[in-house]
């Protein structure tokens, strides 16, 4: 099979497995979720109710502090900024749930939604040891098949310090080189567009890349479009925004596949002709074929 087939099948396999296991986690997740919102509404209305027209209680106040503690944690908080009194945002979305499956096969784990059922725990499990297989088994045809630009970026640089005389110099001038230009195109620029949409600081932007590229995710960050005005916070919008998120972090994990490959596959190269090398060295002096340097190549391989 051509490798571009076998692409767009992986692709459209992962797409589909990501849209169902969205549609399948709000089925397990919405009515416990809907539930908390009430129960929490409830709670903060009865609280108003009791206490809007004396002192605040200390117990009551108590027992506020730890209701919105909870709720945080289950993420049922979620009243829609702007909106009316009483209407609610809906936790588990399709496309909050697409988001989640995304970061489950990715292992980025933003951990702006998880399951709380225990059906939906059990289900994340054996959802991620799929996804992240299927996932990982894309990015490494990605790195082979487009291997041959990773060579012609590489031998761009090659030529670009190929004035410098010293070897060590020519080399780590073209591995900054790389390294400054893989650093501009996925985290620089992506970086300045988040400053715009999400007011952040631009470390705070470049901080959010890197640990989401690096599949850290610690979920102290995340994107939500905060800085945009609340008449653009659309359906459409809000899952233009997020697409748009999720294939830039997907581009950028194919990218990093594809130099990961290409440094592997150079280093290779490296070792074996140094083998190579050695052997003839080994020759020279008289040690046959069978020497140390045929197991070193064997290893290689």
């Amino acid at each position: 099979m051509k490798a571009w087939k076998k692409i767009s099948i992986l692709t459209v396999t992962l797409c589909v497995y990501i849209v169902l296991g969205g549609v399948l986690f709000i089925h397990l997740e919405e009515e416990q979720s809907r539930e908390a919102q009430v129960q929490f509404i409830d709670f903060v209305q009865n609280f108003l109710a009791n206490n809007s027209e004396c002192g605040l209680n200390i117990d009551a106040t108590r027992q506020l502090i730890q209701e919105i503690e909870t709720a945080t944690t289950d993420r049922v908080s979620t009243i829609m900024y702007g909106s009316p009194a009483g209407v609610v945002k809906e936790v588990w979305s399709l496309q909050n749930a697409v988001v989640l499956c995304f970061t489950i096969v990715t292992t980025m784990g933003f951990g702006w939604i998880t399951p709380k059922t225990k059906a939906g725990q059990m289900f994340c499990i054996f959802y991620a040891i799929i996804g992240i297989i299927l996932e990982g088994y894309m990015l490494s045809v990605i790195g082979d098949t487009f291997h041959v630009f990773w060579l012609k970026c590489s031998n761009l640089f090659k030529k670009g310090v190929a004035c410098i005389k010293s070897k060590r110099r020519r080399s780590f001038f073209g591995t900054a080189a790389i390294i400054a230009t893989i650093w501009a195109i996925l985290i620089v620029i992506p970086a300045a567009i988040f400053m715009q949409t999400e007011n952040w600081s631009f470390l705070t932007a470049q901080y959010f890349n890197v640990v989401s590229l690096s599949t850290l995710g610690f979920g102290d960050v995340a994107p939500s479009h905060a800085a945009l005005p609340f008449k653009y916070h659309t359906v459409f919008n809000e899952w233009a925004y997020r697409l748009g998120v999720m294939l830039y972090m997907f581009l950028g994990m194919a990218i990093i596949s594809i130099v990961c490959v290409g440094v592997w596959r150079s280093q290779k190269k490296n070792m074996k002709r140094a083998v190579s090398s050695t052997r003839l060295r080994l020759m020279k002096r008289g040690i046959g074929k069978n020497s140390i340097s045929q197991n070193i190549e064997e290893d290689i391989e």
